[in-house]
């Protein structure tokens, strides 16, 4: 593993040594390395979040347009937007 050599400041240095003793880490490597690691996860789960966010809205644009026979339907074939949102947010946390 290469290593990394970081000019900080003493806010971030404090910063740093609140979060080791909160969290329990043996030292500033492993807090680092495991806050990086969350905060990618983080962004990873954003830009899902905002794909299915572009494709909801494409879908949802559709119906307005009589393009998107795939939405859920009532028995007299409107928007059923409550089966809809259920389905959009199925899987979400």
């Amino acid at each position: 593993m290469a290593q990394m050599n970081l000019i900080v400041t003493p806010a971030f240095e404090a910063a740093l040594e609140r979060l080791m003793r909160r969290r329990g880490f043996a030292n500033k490597s492993e807090a680092v390395r495991a806050v990086v690691e969350e905060a990618a996860k983080a962004v990873e789960s954003l830009e899902d979040l905002k794909s299915r966010r572009a494709e909801t809205l494409d879908r949802i644009r559709g119906s307005w347009a009589g393009k998107s026979p795939d939405l859920p339907r009532t028995a007299n074939g409107a928007v059923d937007w409550k089966a809809f949102k259920d389905e959009i947010h199925e899987g979400m946390p």
